[in-house]
């Protein structure tokens, strides 16, 4: 018995030493690669840029995948500005947590215009791509807790630990799994409640940006994306906004009627920054 628990606890110190070496080893190459191999490395991206400082910046844009199409990481014209859209994957929670990291390394930072689809509001972090792209990016122990304690989901407060305790090993494993079937295709959020298109959990972190930008004197602007539909379709959604939604002709966008054609994006940008004055005023 005395050797036997000799050798468990040798093996299991040397699975643990295997466990964080290789650990330490993946998160080293998703650093030199900057996520190339990684489900969703743009939100990598994203997330790397939103933690480096950033003294001279005054206006932060943060946004889904139709922002990230309008206003495109160091494609900013000023250093006074930075450009953190990525896309709706990471809910309104992971937006909130890109916003506190920015405060955080801007010292400067007076205003931030938050860019969200009307459809995109929908998420609650309960869709296909949750795991990866939230649990897989944002997974502070406090963040963790916090979720748990809002949605008491458990498989997703499991998934949150995984990521939380080996990042880069969960990370990994999902990019060597992942399947044409489930990741070759836009990510359709699920819906929580017919009645309400805004979800809890876009409610709940949308009002803590609100208090985190109001506690820092710092100007938040809801606005939204360019979009297809109706002033109808989206009466619930509008009051959400700081500006009216602006309906564009369906051929201005991607089959899904989602995202913009690559030709039209140019041209539309230079429309929504005329439209919201987007110009920085520093």
């Amino acid at each position: 018995m005395h050797r036997f628990l000799i050798r468990a606890i040798l093996f299991l110190a040397l699975l643990a030493c295997f466990t964080a070496a290789l650990e330490w080893a993946l998160g080293a190459a998703n650093r030199r690669s900057h996520g190339k191999f990684r489900i969703g490395q743009e939100v990598f991206e994203i997330v790397e840029a939103a933690d480096a400082p950033h003294p001279q910046v005054t206006t932060l844009y943060l946004g889904d995948s139709v922002a990230r199409q309008l206003f495109q990481l160091n494609g900013e014209p000023s250093p006074k500005e930075l450009y953190l859209p990525s896309n709706q994957a990471i809910s309104v929670a992971g937006q909130y947590c890109l916003l506190q990291t920015v405060v955080e390394r801007a010292p400067r930072l007076r205003r931030v215009y938050f860019f969200y689809t009307p459809l995109s509001w929908q998420n609650n972090l309960d869709n296909i791509l949750t795991h990866d792209y939230f649990c897989g990016y944002f997974h502070t122990p406090a963040l963790v807790w916090e979720i748990w304690k809002f949605k008491h989901d458990r498989l997703l407060t499991q998934a949150h630990i995984a990521r939380m305790l080996l990042p880069n090993i969960m990370a990994e494993n999902s990019y060597l799994n992942r399947s044409q079937s489930r990741y070759g295709v836009p990510m359709v959020p699920m819906a929580t409640d017919s009645n309400d298109p805004v979800s809890p959990t876009s409610r709940y972190f949308l009002k803590k940006m609100k208090d985190l930008c109001r506690q820092r004197r710092i100007s938040l602007t809801v606005l939204p994306c360019p979009c297809v539909g109706t002033p109808a379709q989206f009466a619930q959604v509008a009051p959400i906004y700081d500006a009216p939604i602006t309906f564009y002709d369906p051929s201005l966008f991607l089959p899904r009627k989602i995202h913009l054609q690559q030709q039209n994006i140019a041209p539309i940008r230079r429309q929504v920054i005329e439209r919201f004055h987007l110009q920085d005023e520093d």
